[in-house]
């Protein structure tokens, strides 16, 4: 289902920004207040009319109140510092953007062998194994997007217009390969998350996120011409 994937991303980046805070920091700041209120209340009353407002019961909530949401705030930036974490994501930008030899033979097959019948190709084949390399480099994203190391917003921001043109052109290609053995399979959920924030943020329909035959020879066409020039500037 779309939305499904970004959502459960996005919760569990939620939940490990907040956990840190809320099962570390707050049972801590919890007891020491629970401790000082109690201390309070059994103390002197000599004691108690030095201290004044901290033996008052309103300190405390108003104390915890302001706790929880200094915590809460944090947590909240903490979130934000995982969604734009670049960590990761920089060193894959520097890797693909080093890959144009393999780009530039990778889109000539595309462009050479769309809308070919691959039911009866035979695997390995040598001219399609051209493609191996840029989808081993979306399945290594992906991968680490499912593993939380990688953002979807990071992805999508720096690759979606590549996987979306190498995923489609090569879906036939996956699929077979897929059933011979588990191949890629995480190119496909790269594929999916990210389309998922293309969906929301141009509020279009999921269906539009697939690209007609025109434009999508047409962005093929564009990545060669990207990758021969890359190629000749290297």
């Amino acid at each position: 289902m779309l939305g499904s994937q970004l959502c459960w991303s996005r919760f569990r980046r939620a939940l490990r920004s907040s956990s840190r805070v809320y099962l570390v920091i707050l049972p801590a700041l919890g007891s020491a207040v629970v401790t000082a209120f109690f201390r309070a209340s059994e103390a002197r009353p000599t004691l108690a009319s030095g201290i004044g407002i901290t033996s008052d019961p309103r300190f405390w909530w108003i104390a915890g109140f302001l706790a929880i949401f200094l915590l809460t705030l944090q947590a909240v930036f903490e979130y934000r510092r995982n969604t734009y974490d670049l960590t990761w994501v920089l060193k894959y930008q520097e890797r693909f953007d080093g890959m144009t030899k393999e780009r530039d033979s990778a889109v000539r097959v595309l462009l050479e062998r769309m809308g070919d019948d691959l039911s009866n190709l035979a695997l390995p084949d040598t001219a399609w194994s051209e493609v191996d390399e840029v989808l081993d480099f979306f399945e290594d994203v992906g991968f680490y997007v499912k593993g939380d190391q990688i953002s979807p917003e990071v992805a999508y921001h720096h690759f979606y217009h590549w996987i979306r043109i190498y995923h489609q052109a090569s879906r036939d290609y996956i699929r077979l390969w897929q059933e011979k053995e588990p191949r890629w399979n995480d190119v496909a959920y790269l594929f999916q998350i990210t389309s998922e924030i293309e969906v929301k943020k141009s509020r279009k329909k999921s269906e539009v996120v697939c690209l007609g035959p025109s434009d999508l020879i047409k962005f093929l066409n564009e990545e060669k011409i990207a990758a021969e020039d890359g190629e000749e500037g290297s």
